[in-house]
Order: structure tokens, then C-alpha cells, then sequence
């Protein structure tokens, strides 16, 4: 016999702190959950809250005082003439205070009672462990003494609840909610629910799944050991050469491992909950290991219920929540959606195995794998449901960015092109494809069959790539390649922001060159996603309500248009328009001098007049004269640059006036543009905010003047490399969808500051001396697998630069990390940055005030200390 049972996930968009916004978004997705004949509702982690609520958490008292009050008002709450809670099993997020300690929880509602409370046990994969304390449950010795007690039997007036198996703590309710569940006390701990004769269990992702960072020390640790220095022979770390054909990179950087402590084999349904943030593939790593799960437990129905939303300046979640199935997807949430609450589900049939059940307690399903015991208890429903669960799923936005490494070789400059770069070293072809992009530009779709059965290859530990392609509906999907999530990222991470500050749009500088281009392109690509979902709505708005239930996934769409409309309003958007939207959200103002060449002042204008931005120039002459007179008078000489036989400090004075004069001149604009685009409406309290422009290169070599436009409100590029930037670029600038061919033409122009005279031909490459793909290796090496220079010059020597002299080799590791050192001062002036890449800045892996003496390492190798450096010997 088999049971049929309703299972929704739903993805909201919860707000930091905003209990009462997020109160009703969680009790509109009960409704959909019912609407929808569902028997399980479960939402992402700390849906009251939200998840980055940073140093709030640790104002207990009112975290405690304000969820409670929040779940009461939810437990409140009427749908059709009985309470919202009742027939229908919710988990819902909160922290909860418990034993002096706070827990990120899941509480779990069945019938307007609290049956019991899940807390999380691992909160070391994030920043969690700040704040919460991971749940251990009882000792042994604790559990024995509360069983012989008989203190920990509950009675649930509204609901069949049986305890079979009890190994819970009791957990005293505030009265808040005794008022309302007639109940002064439920159970926390661990637990399997039999509902009808289907095991149910519930975990937090993190509990679920843990991240393993390999760390790379090959035999090097023995061979310094072995080493005498007073032998006066340097160290020879020479590898042998059947090693040299395995490189320790070839490990996976970050290894998920599933670490479910439950015997998933007793498990019909295992509801996870959590959230990934926007780290540049990472999604695809967890998805992979959570289907590899449904693989090797075919039986096992996994829900997943995602985070959604953008909660702070560093990242945000996707909301890309699914019910899965040995390998195949049943439903699913859109990712990168505009609405605000998704709610997707599906009819599920189990073998009822009830009475299995039972007679597996003292077996498997009780204790779990190291041995800790887990309650289980039993829910029986007053009466069986009648309704069909009614499946519903969110569509993703139907936007793509098609990418080939075709595209790059004709697109793209050989020095910026990594697969050429790469092409004759094994080693440095596979890091590039594991810590950048590599490999994984290959949009070609397999077939329903073949994906199916080359799925079946990837193992939750293996080295193997992450899946880039599902099964849903009976079609093979395609996850979002890595360029796609670079931009959809920071769409709608300007996009959250926008409305969480209340902002009416953007200020740019637009400079002509490659980064302030991206991140115009990021407001035109979010147009672009604007324009679509409008449309959408335009044409959903003429199918008339009689059959609006049969429309698939768009049940919550009155709630969510309501709250899209009116985001809309306030942005002043009411035409389904990129260009016209584009218009209304991105100001661009060029700053030209005469150091600038004629190429950039024309990309800037044929870029603002592609994407139709609000642009205005305003050339900076006047400004850098007015700066350099003062300094004349002050010096009572003649400020030249060095190739006008200046000093190095008038050098650095020409340069950096025009660098933070334009700065200076984006915030006064910003300010004169809302007078005179709001002032007309009688508005006159907006603000606009202001991107920087300063890329991961730049701010981790420290290459950019203090205060200048890489100075603004927030950074979308901060963490994001060169080489990425202008990957990404290429394949918009090819995509017929944007049709902004003029990029090809500011991909192909070399990077230069231009704040030199024009006969300096200054360039980027030249002043840093090293070329960007070089930096991006290096920082990979550095804030990935954390080597210092001795380190470096190891690896880079055995197995990515054989064929390079050591004192060149050195020469580059000496200049990146004096420059870091040098500069580390720059980083804490730096706006907020988007987390992006995986190698992106941390600046708790950054020492401060560093020196280190680069000459002694140089001995230790045997390389000539005469070597030529643009370096200093000593850097502090």
C-alpha cells in the first residue's frame, strides 16, 4: 500500500529584522502550502530573522522577545476558517535561547502546537559560530535520569502525538505562546517523525554536509626537515619526476562531505534547510553532493528549501530550492527571481511502513551513526485528505549568456586569454580550470538519457567536476554557467540593495576602460531581467482568473506582483523597456582630461548611448589646474611628471589630484542629478548610490589611490578578477540578447590609469610588472591555498613555471607580495564588496605591518641576489 503526500519548499525573501515583513511572507507561503493540498511546508534557516543579522544576534533579549512574539502572531493567524497551522506540518526558522546558549532552530508546528524543536549542531561551515552554539543534546547519564523521572511525557490537547523512542530535552515556552497553543512546555532535540507511515526527518544543511579545505603541504615539510643550513648547500626541493606528473592542486580546494548522523535508509523524506551564499560555484558543488545523496538512497525524497534574497553587503542566496528525487528533479523554485515569495510542490507516493517503522527503532532509526540516540515520535492526523496535492513550480528568468572558449580566442587579447596561456602546462591548465573558469564553458546539452547515465559517474568525494545539468519535467536543464552567475549575482545584488536602502538608482564613473563598463553592464543586464519579468506579468495580467490555478508555478503571483509593482513605483520604472528602465536607474558621468586618449572618451560615449544610461561629462582640467597652482605656490616650483625631469613626489601629486578629483566631482553630480531628475516630482529627500569600480586585482596589489572612484557606497567587481571581468565581457559583448559590440572594442584596449601624459603610453601591466593572468595565479595560490613566498616559489617552480629562471621566478613573488604588504593600509578605506570568487579578499587572512626579508629566502634557493626587481629587498 502506498501513501500520496502533499510536499512543498518554499523559498522567502526575509528581510534582517524585519519581523513583521517577514511574518507575512511566511504565513503567505502557509496559504500557498495549503492552497496547494500540501501536507509539509518548510522554508530556508532563520526565515523570522534572517540570516545576517551580524552583532544582533548577540542582543539576546530582544532576538528571544521578538521571535516569540512573531511565531505567536503566525500561530494566530486564520485561512479559511481554522487556524493557518493546522493539518499541515511546518517548520519554521528561528534562534531560540536555551540552557544560556543560542541556537539556530527549526521549529516544527503541526495543528497550531509546537510538537518539538530541531536545533542546529554544526555552525562551523560560516560565520555562524559567532553567534550560536552548535546543540549537543543530552549526556547519557542526563537522558537516563530524566526517563526515570517521567518528566519528559508532553500532552498535545490539538494533536495524536505519541512519543515511541524519547530521548528529548523539555523546553519551557514563554507565555506568549502558551496563550495560544494551550501548551506550557515541548521537546528539543533530535528527532524522526512517522506521519502516517512515512519517516520524516529534518536537518540543516550544515548538519547535513560538511566542507573539507585540503590543505596543499606536499612531502616539502620532510625535505626541509632533512636540511641542514649549516652545510652551505641551498634546499632542493627538485621533485622526482614521476611526481612531477601529480600535482597536489589536483585535489578539490573545497570537498563536500554528507555527514548524516540519521540512517538515511530508514528515511522516506528528509527535509534540509539552509542557505548557500554567492561564492561563484559553490552551489554547484552542494547541489551535486544533494543529488549524489538521492543516488545512493534511490528511495530517499530529499527537500531542500533554500535562503533567498540579499541580507547584507557581502552576498547574497539564489533561493534555488528543489524536492528531488534519485538524481531527478520533481519541483523547484526559479533562482534569481524577482519574487519574493516561492513556494514550489508535488504529490509524493511512499510504501506505507508503519509498523516497519516501529520494529527498526531499537535497530537503526534510533541510534544514529556515532552512536547518539534520536527520538521518534508519532503524528496521526484526525482524518485522511481528500484534496490532490497540486504541483507548482517557479520558472527561471529566461536569460542565458552563452559561452564557448571559440568566443574568447577571437574576442579576446592573447595575454588576457587563459586557455592560451595555459595550453603547454598540464598543471596550470588544470588550476585554472578548477579555481577559475577553464573547462567549464561548454553549453552543450546532453541528451534525457546519456545525462542520466553520465550522472551516475559523480561520487559526493570524487575529484570530478560539479553538475552542470538536471532532469526536470522530463528535460535536461542546465545549471547557470560560472558567467552567468558572476552577473545574475551582481544584478540582483543591486538590485536587493537598491530597495533595502531605499535608493533611487546608481551613479558610475565612466572612465572608457573595462571595469566601470562591467559594472554598467550589470545595471543594463538587470534591466534587462526587469524588462522580462514585466512582460511576463503583462501577459499574465490578460489570462483571465478562471484558470489561473492551472498555471504552474504562479499560485503566490498577487503577492508577489503586488510587492514587484510597487518596487517598480518607487524606482519611478512603468515601461517594460531595458533602455528606458537602464535610463531610470544608471547615472554615468565621464571625467576627461587631457591625459585621457580619444579611444576611451569614445567607448565611454558609445557605451552610455548602447545602454542608454543618464550620462553627463564633465572634464576635470579646470579642477586639476586649480590643485596644481596650489601646490606650485606651496613649492614655490614647477610641479612635473618624471618624464618632465619631476620628482617621484610631483608625480604622485598630478596623479592622484585627477584620481580623487573625480571622485569628489561623482558625489557632487550625484546630489545635482537627483535635483534635477526628482526635484520635477516634488521630491526631495532621494540619494543615489555610488558604485566603485576597483577590481580584485587592483585592491589586493593595492594598485588604485586611496579615495578615487574606486572609493563609493559598495563594489560589485571588489572581488572579482581582471580576467573574469573581461571573460565575462566577451561573451555579452557576443550575446545577441544585449547587443553591446562596443566591448569588443574595450576588451581589445590595453588597461591604463591615463593619468600621465599621453606620450608616457602608461599601462597597468607595465606599472604593476606583472601581467594579469600572473596575478590571478597568484592570488589563487595565495588566498586559496594560503602559500607564502618560500611556498610559492616551490610550487610555481616543480610545477607551473618550470621553464622560467628562478631569479624570474622570484622576481614576480617578490614584487606581488611587497606590493600587498606595501599597501594593506588601502584595504580599510574600501567599500563593501559582493564575495564573487572563491580567491576573493578576506582581510582576516592579511598581516598587517608585515617585513620580511626577501634576500634570506633567495639564499635558502640559490638564487643570485643581484637579481633585477622593481622590488625592494626589504618590504615593511
Amino acid at each position: 500500500m502506498k501513501n500520496s503526500i502533499g510536499l512543498s519548499c518554499c523559498s522567502i525573501y526575509s528581510n534582517p529584522l524585519d519581523y513583521e515583513g517577514n511574518k507575512l511572507k511566511i504565513i503567505e507561503s502557509i496559504k500557498q502550502c495549503k492552497s496547494l493540498n500540501c501536507s509539509i511546508r518548510i522554508g530556508g534557516e532563520l526565515e523570522i530573522t534572517g540570516v545576517s543579522c551580524k552583532n544582533s544576534f548577540k542582543g539576546i533579549e530582544d532576538i528571544h522577545e521578538n521571535c516569540w512574539l512573531t511565531l505567536s502572531n503566525i500561530l494566530k493567524e486564520k485561512y479559511e476558517g481554522s487556524n493557518i497551522t493546522d493539518n499541515i506540518l511546518c517548520f519554521i526558522s528561528m534562534p531560540i535561547y536555551f540552557k544560556k546558549k543560542l541556537y539556530s532552530s527549526e521549529v516544527i508546528i503541526y495543528n497550531s502546537q509546537i510538537i518539538y524543536i530541531s536545533p542546529k549542531e554544526n555552525v562551523e561551515n560560516n560565520e555562524q559560530s559567532m553567534y550560536f552554539s552548535p546543540y549537543v543534546g543530552l549526556k547519557c547519564e542526563e537522558d537516563i535520569e530524566l526517563k526515570n523521572e517521567g518528566k519528559n511525557t508532553i500532552i498535545f490537547s490539538n494533536s495524536n502525538v505519541n512519543i515511541i523512542s524519547n530521548h528529548f530535552e523539555i523546553f519551557s515556552l514563554p507565555k506568549c505562546i502558551q496563550n495560544v497553543t494551550q501548551q506550557k512546555e515541548t521537546y528539543i532535540g533530535k528527532c524522526i517523525i512517522e506521519y502516517e507511515g512515512v519517516a520524516i526527518a529534518h536537518t540543516f544543511l550544515d548538519d547535513l554536509i560538511s566542507i573539507e579545505r585540503n590543505e596543499i603541504i606536499d612531502d616539502r615539510i620532510d625535505i626541509f626537515n632533512k636540511w641542514d643550513p649549516d652545510c652551505n648547500h641551498s634546499i632542493n626541493y627538485n621533485v622526482s619526476e614521476n611526481k612531477k606528473n601529480i600535482s597536489p592542486f589536483e585535489k578539490e580546494y573545497i570537498k563536500l562531505t554528507t555527514t548524516n548522523k540519521i540512517n538515511l535508509e530508514c528515511i522516506d523524506v528528509l527535509l534540509v534547510n539552509g542557505y548557500i551564499t554567492n561564492e561563484l560555484e559553490l552551489f554547484k558543488k552542494y547541489f551535486s553532493t544533494l543529488m549524489n545523496l538521492t543516488k545512493k538512497y534511490p528511495h530517499l525524497i530529499l527537500c531542500f528549501s533554500n535562503n533567498f534574497g540579499c541580507d547584507n553587503y557581502l552576498y547574497m542566496f539564489d533561493g534555488f530550492s528543489f524536492i528531488g528525487k534519485n538524481e531527478q528533479i520533481l519541483t523547484k523554485n526559479g533562482r534569481y527571481s524577482f519574487y519574493e515569495i516561492q513556494v514550489a510542490s508535488v504529490k509524493v507516493e511512499i510504501e506505507n511502513k508503519q509498523e516497519d517503522i516501529k520494529k527498526e527503532i531499537n535497530s537503526k532509526i534510533c541510534k544514529n551513526k556515532i552512536g547518539k540516540q534520536i527520538s521518534l515520535l508519532s503524528i496521526n492526523k484526525h482524518g485522511k485528505d481528500t484534496k490532490e496535492p497540486i504541483f507548482a513550480y517557479n520558472k527561471d528568468i529566461p536569460l542565458s549568456i552563452e559561452c564557448s572558449k571559440d568566443t574568447l580566442s577571437k574576442n579576446l587579447p592573447d595575454i588576457f586569454n587563459i586557455n592560451k596561456y595555459s595550453k603547454d602546462n598540464k598543471n596550470l591548465a588544470e588550476l585554472f580550470s578548477s579555481h577559475h573558469c577553464g573547462n567549464r564553458q561548454n553549453n552543450s546539452e546532453p541528451s534525457t538519457e546519456s545525462s542520466t547515465e553520465s550522472n551516475t559517474e559523480y561520487s559526493t568525494t570524487s575529484n570530478t567536476e560539479s553538475r552542470s545539468y538536471y532532469i526536470f519535467n522530463g528535460q535536461v536543464e542546465r545549471l547557470h554557467n560560472i558567467y552567468e552567475e558572476l552577473s545574475f549575482n551582481c544584478s540582483m545584488f543591486l538590485w536587493h540593495i537598491l530597495h533595502l536602502s531605499k535608493a533611487k538608482g546608481f551613479t558610475l564613473a565612466l572612465s572608457g576602460g573595462i571595469d566601470s563598463a562591467f559594472c554598467a553592464c550589470m545595471v543594463y543586464v538587470l534591466a534587462t531581467m526587469l524588462e522580462i519579468q514585466m512582460k511576463e506579468i503583462e501577459e499574465l495580467n490578460e489570462i483571465e482568473d478562471n484558470n489561473k490555478h492551472e498555471q504552474k508555478g504562479i499560485q503566490s503571483d498577487d503577492i508577489n506582483k503586488k510587492l514587484f509593482l510597487n518596487k517598480l513605483k518607487n524606482i519611478l520604472i512603468n515601461k517594460a523597456c531595458k533602455k528606458n528602465i537602464c535610463n531610470k536607474l544608471l547615472n554615468t558621468l565621464s571625467m576627461p582630461s587631457k591625459n585621457n586618449s580619444q579611444e576611451t572618451k569614445y567607448f565611454c560615449e558609445e557605451l552610455s548611448k548602447a545602454i542608454n544610461s543618464y550620462h553627463n561629462i564633465y572634464n576635470i582640467d579646470d579642477i586639476y589646474m586649480f590643485f596644481k597652482n596650489i601646490g606650485e605656490k606651496f613649492l614655490n616650483e614647477k610641479l612635473k611628471f618624471k618624464t618632465e625631469n619631476g620628482t617621484n613626489y610631483h608625480d604622485l601629486c598630478l596623479q592622484n589630484i585627477q584620481s580623487r578629483s573625480r571622485m569628489i566631482m561623482l558625489y557632487f553630480f550625484n546630489t545635482l542629478i537627483c535635483q534635477k531628475k526628482y526635484a520635477q516630482y516634488n521630491m526631495y529627500n532621494e540619494f543615489l548610490i555610488t558604485l566603485a569600480t576597483g577590481n580584485l586585482d587592483e585592491s589586493i596589489m593595492g594598485y588604485f589611490t586611496k579615495y578615487d572612484c574606486s572609493s563609493g557606497d559598495i563594489d560589485i567587481i571588489g572581488n572579482v578578477s581582471k580576467i573574469l571581468i573581461k571573460e565575462t565581457m566577451c561573451y555579452i559583448a557576443n550575446s545577441p540578447v544585449f547587443d553591446l559590440q562596443i566591448l569588443n572594442k574595450i576588451n581589445s584596449y590595453f588597461p591604463s590609469a591615463e593619468l600621465k601624459p599621453l606620450e608616457n603610453k602608461q599601462n597597468d601591466e607595465n606599472e604593476l610588472n606583472l601581467k594579469f593572468v600572473e596575478i590571478k595565479l597568484l592570488t589563487i595560490l595565495k588566498n586559496k591555498f594560503s602559500l607564502g613566498p618560500s611556498s610559492m616559489y616551490y610550487y610555481l617552480s616543480q610545477y607551473f613555471w618550470p621553464n622560467m629562471s628562478k631569479s624570474d621566478i622570484f622576481d614576480k613573488i617578490q614584487i606581488f607580495f611587497t606590493k600587498i604588504y606595501k599597501n594593506i593600509h588601502k584595504l580599510f578605506i574600501l567599500p563593501p564588496s559582493l564575495q564573487n570568487e572563491s580567491c576573493a579578499i578576506n582581510m582576516n587572512n592579511f598581516s598587517n605591518f608585515a617585513t620580511m626579508d626577501f634576500d634570506k629566502i633567495k639564499q635558502r634557493y640559490d638564487i643570485p641576489l643581484d637579481s633585477n626587481t622593481n622590488a625592494s629587498k626589504l618590504t615593511k
